[in-house]
């Protein structure tokens, strides 16, 4: 039997998975739900968010488990420039991605791999807990996403 591809491919497999359609129907409309990311910034930069943010009236919702991560404010419509985003106060991500960096619970003086680190948002959290006394190690088999990650460094002020 040939396996198909593509978005068919993935459908017919998936709904191999589930007894019903009902519960197929409801997985795929979970997919395609919006997933926005949140504002992840660290500590030092709180205060400055806060006043730019507040300047311009938006609001501000941390995440209920995590102070330093912010929900997109209710007052701008997805996919607009926040203030803060130029000059790098946050860094949008997945907020699943948040979890396994709290869980490692990474000490300033840890030695920590990140083998697949691109592009990069993970391993920058990473970066705040380690500071320069530990070691991060980041690496990707992709060199465009390595070259991203670099950026992302760059951008973000992470010591080389």
């Amino acid at each position: 039997m040939k396996s198909e591809k593509g978005k068919e491919g993935f459908l017919n497999y998936y709904r191999t998975l589930f007894p019903s359609g009902k519960e197929f129907k409801q997985f795929i409309e979970c997919l395609e739900k919006p997933n926005l990311p949140v504002l992840r910034f660290s500590p030092p930069q709180a205060a400055r968010l806060w006043s730019l943010w507040r300047e311009k009236g938006l609001s501000w919702q941390p995440l209920s488990w995590y102070p330093y991560a912010l929900l997109w404010p209710k007052e701008v419509a997805y996919g607009q420039l926040l203030p803060g985003f130029k000059q790098k106060l946050f860094y949008p991500m997945n907020a699943a991605s948040l979890i396994p960096v709290l869980a490692l619970q990474v000490q300033p003086d840890d030695m920590v791999l990140d083998a697949c680190a691109a592009p990069g948002g993970k391993t920058l959290f990473l970066s705040e807990f380690i500071g320069r006394k530990g070691r991060l190690i980041a690496n990707d088999l992709s060199r465009a996403r390595l070259t991203r990650m670099k950026q992302v460094f760059k951008d973000y002020r992470v010591y080389e």
